[in-house]
C-alpha cells in the first residue's frame, strides 16, 4: 500500500494554471524529487500534500496514521522558544511535559534548589506519559544535528534554524518528510551535512528545488498496451473489459546488492497469469453474447500511466463498457478466503458479484477494508472517466495477509515465484472471473446497465 497518492490536482491563481492534472503515487522509502523554475507551483503542491492548503479540484489519499513531516522554506516557531522547546513541537502532546521539565532540570544544575519540588512532580508526570523514551529522542537529534538545546530560537542565523526545523521534522520519525528548497540560508559546508543526514534518514523523501541550469541527456521509451478481443456471439453494443498491469519496477537495488531485481511474481504476473486463463477458458467454451476485451496494461508502477492512456484512447466507447473487472494482485490469499469488492457500492452490480460467488460456494467480505486502495489501481483510472470498475477476490479481503505481503516481498526482489505463493486463492478467483466475465456478457442475465 502506498503512503501517499495525489490525482489530477488543479490549481491555478487567477488565469494561471500552477498544477494542471497532478498526479503521483508515493511508496515507502522512495526518494523523489520535485524540481522547477521558481513560481511553478512546487511549494503549492507540497503545501497540499502536507495538508495545508486545498487544490481547486483532485484528491489527496493518505494512508491511515501517516506520519508526515514538512519542512517549509521559511520555517516558522513560536516566540520566545529555546532549541529544545522547538524540537520537542515535533513530538505532539508530550512537549509541554518536556518543556517544563527540561527548564526545570536546567534550573536545578544552576544551583536553584527552590524548584525541587517541581522537577519531582515533572519527572512522574513524565513517566505516567511514556515521555522518557520522547525525551531522549529529542536530546539524541539535538546531538547528531549539533544544536544548543538553550539557545534561542529567535537569536539563530538562517542555517541554523533551518538545522531546528529539520531536527523538529525529524523527531517526529515521520515516514514521509517534505521538505522545501531545503538548502536555503545553508552554506556548502552546511549542505554537505544535510545531504549526510539524509543520506542515514530510511522514511520516503519528496525535496523541492528551485532555478538552476543544467544539461541532460534523455531517452524516450516506448511501452505498450496490449489489447485483445474476444467477439461475442450476439453482440449488443456493450462490452465487458478484464485488465491487469503486466509491468513492474525492474532493477530496484542499488549497484553492487546481490539481486537487484524486482520481478513481480505476485504483483503482478499473478494477475496476469490470471487475466490470460480467463481469455483462454472464455474462448473455449460457449461463447458469450457480448464482446469481451482483455487489456494488459504498462506502467501502472509510474501512476497509473497506461490505463490513463487507454482511458483517454480507448478501443471501445468508454460509454460501451459495461464493467471493468481488474486484476492485481491475485495469489496472497488461500483457498476458501471471503470475496472483497474494490469499487462495490452499485447495488445492481454487488448484487450480480454476490450471486456468482455464492453459485460457486464462495462468502462475501462486506466491511469494506479493501476500499483503502481503490486509487491505487489500474481501474481508478478508469472510474474517473464514469466506467464502472472492480477489483473483485480473495486477495484483499484478508488484510493481515495482504499486509504482510505489502511489508516483506512487495516491490522487492523477494517477489519472485516459489512454493510459498498461495495459489489456490488465486484458482479460485480466476473460476470466479469466469463467472463474472459470462454473467456480465449475458445479455439475457445483465442489461448492460444498472440503470
Amino acid at each position: 500500500m502506498p503512503l501517499l497518492t495525489f490525482d489530477r490536482l488543479e490549481l491555478a491563481y487567477g488565469h494561471w494554471p500552477l498544477l494542471d492534472g497532478a498526479s503521483l503515487v508515493i511508496e515507502a522509502g522512495e526518494r523523489i524529487g520535485l524540481i522547477g523554475r521558481n513560481g511553478t507551483g512546487k511549494s503549492s503542491l507540497l503545501k497540499i500534500i502536507a495538508g495545508e492548503s486545498q487544490a481547486d479540484a483532485g484528491e489527496v489519499w493518505r494512508a491511515p496514521g501517516l506520519k508526515l513531516a514538512y519542512v517549509p522554506q521559511e520555517p516558522q516557531f513560536q516566540p520566545g522558544h529555546s532549541v529544545f522547546e522547538a524540537v520537542a513541537e515535533g513530538i505532539g502532546a508530550a512537549q509541554t511535559l518536556l518543556a517544563e521539565y527540561h527548564a526545570v532540570a536546567h534550573a536545578m544544575a544552576e544551583g536553584d534548589e527552590t524548584v525541587y519540588a517541581d522537577f519531582e512532580r515533572l519527572s512522574h508526570a513524565l513517566e505516567l506519559a511514556d515521555a522518557w523514551r520522547l525525551n531522549s529522542r529529542v536530546e539524541e537529534t539535538l546531538q547528531r544535528l549539533s544544536l544548543d538545546a538553550e539557545a534561542a530560537v529567535e537569536k539563530l542565523s538562517g542555517g541554523l534554524k533551518k538545522r531546528v526545523a529539520l531536527a523538529r521534522a525529524l523527531v517526529a520519525e515521520p515516514e514521509l518528510l517534505l521538505l522545501d528548497e531545503p538548502t536555503n540560508h545553508l552554506d556548502f559546508s552546511a549542505i554537505e551535512w544535510l545531504e549526510t543526514l539524509l543520506n542515514d534518514y530510511r522514511g520516503a523523501l519528496l525535496p523541492v528545488t528551485g532555478d538552476f541550469t543544467a544539461t541532460a541527456a534523455v531517452r524516450n521509451f516506448a511501452s505498450n498496451n496490449i489489447v485483445a478481443k474476444l467477439p461475442g456471439a450476439k453482440p449488443d453494443g456493450k462490452a465487458v473489459l478484464f485488465l491487469g498491469h503486466w509491468d513492474h519496477l525492474g532493477i530496484c537495488r542499488p549497484e553492487g546488492a546481490a539481486d537487484r531485481i524486482c520481478n513481480g511474481a505476485v504483483d503482478n504476473a499473478s494477475g496476469i497469469a490470471v487475466l490470460i486463463e480467463v481469455a483462454k477458458r472464455l474462448a473455449a467454451g460457449p461463447r458469450p453474447d457480448r464482446d469481451i476485451y482483455f487489456l494488459a496494461t504498462t506502467s501502472e508502477e509510474k501512476g497509473l500511466l497506461g490505463a490513463r492512456w487507454f482511458a483517454d484512447h480507448p478501443v471501445v466507447p468508454l460509454s460501451d463498457i459495461t464493467v471493468a473487472l481488474n486484476i492485481d494482485p491475485i495469489a496472497i490469499s488461500p483457498r476458501g478466503t471471503p470475496v472483497a469488492t474494490i469499487g462495490r457500492g452499485k447495488p445492481a452490480y454487488d448484487a450480480v458479484v454476490r450471486d456468482v460467488a455464492t453459485a460457486l460456494g464462495r462468502t462475501i467480505d462486506s466491511d469494506g477494508e479493501a476500499d483503502a486502495s481503490v486509487q491505487r489501481q489500474d481501474g481508478w483510472a478508469l472510474g474517473a472517466k464514469g466506467v464502472t470498475s472492480l477489483m473483485v477476490g480473495g486477495s484483499f479481503s484478508d488484510m493481515k495477509l495482504l499486509e504482510a505481503f505489502l511489508g516483506s516481498d512487495y516491490h522487492r526482489p523477494a517477489d519472485e515465484f516459489s512454493d510459498k505463493v498461495p495459489l489456490g486463492g488465486a484458482a479460485e478467483d480466476a473460476d470466479l472471473h469466469v463467472a463474472l466475465g459470462r454473467a456480465f456478457a449475458d445479455t439475457k442475465r445483465w442489461p448492460g446497465t444498472a440503470d
